[in-house]
């Protein structure tokens, strides 16, 4: 099946054993060229976003770097360190392969590629919580999720009775722990067994509520919010 596959991971790739194995990079044997892709949420439901296609494939496993780079993607592990690094790598591969592409015309193509993947990105106005700049303290809670356009949390569970399985939406919040106690409350009142909540306690959220008012410098009246919570908890429950 692998052999018959048209796209093959780069590893499985016939090559030279002095030809590294990059992240993100698979080879195309109908087209003899590489693609480069990622796993990108915002912009593809989960499924892999394809970045371009290159016939050298250290210029791949570059726009799989550059990709990383401008949506912010914590990944353990890039292609280059440095522009020195894929330099080095590029000139390596094209003296093997004997092939002489020229670099600025594949920086061109790859930034015009690129730039539609991020502009969808940016068009989006949902990520998921883990996506949203924050400070390293700032935890990530379950069933959260930021709203860019109006700079709210919204609280969501997966719901096959009120919702036919798709997910529901439990109010958008100022504060992303109050969005996580909406998440772990509806549970609770629909008595949906889940494998991890949010605040074990009502002390735990009181704890974390503070440091997150704390560090964003915010004021919210918890009353108000609550009351806000209980109103659109029962049109779900």
């Amino acid at each position: 099946k692998a052999r018959a596959s048209d796209e093959l991971e780069f590893g499985d790739e016939p090559r030279n054993e002095t030809t590294p194995s990059w992240n993100g990079v698979y080879f195309i044997k109908e087209k003899k060229k590489y693609v480069a892709k990622i796993q990108q949420k915002r912009t593809n439901g989960g499924k892999p976003c394809h970045l371009g296609s290159y016939m050298l494939a250290s210029d791949a496993a570059l726009a799989h770097d550059e990709a990383l780079r401008l949506l912010k993607i914590s990944y353990p592990k890039i292609n280059f360190a440095t522009d020195q690094d894929h330099e080095n790598a590029r000139a390596v591969e094209s003296s093997r392969r004997k092939l002489d592409v020229d670099f600025d015309a594949v920086r061109k193509y790859m930034s015009s590629t690129l730039s539609h993947i991020i502009s969808k990105a940016r068009a989006s106005d949902e990520l998921e919580f883990g996506d949203e700049p924050r400070n390293e303290t700032t935890p990530s809670w379950n069933g959260v999720y930021f709203i860019k356009e109006k700079k709210k949390y919204v609280a969501k569970i997966q719901q096959k009775r009120t919702n036919g399985g798709k997910p529901c939406h439990l109010g958008s919040y100022m504060l992303a722990s109050d969005a996580a106690l909406a998440h772990d409350e509806a549970l609770r009142l629909l008595k949906i067994s889940y494998p991890k909540i949010n605040f074990a306690t009502d002390q735990d959220h009181e704890n974390a509520r503070a440091v997150e008012s704390s560090r964003r410098k915010l004021d919210v009246d918890f009353d108000a919010v609550r009351k806000y919570m209980s109103s659109t908890l029962s049109h779900i429950i």
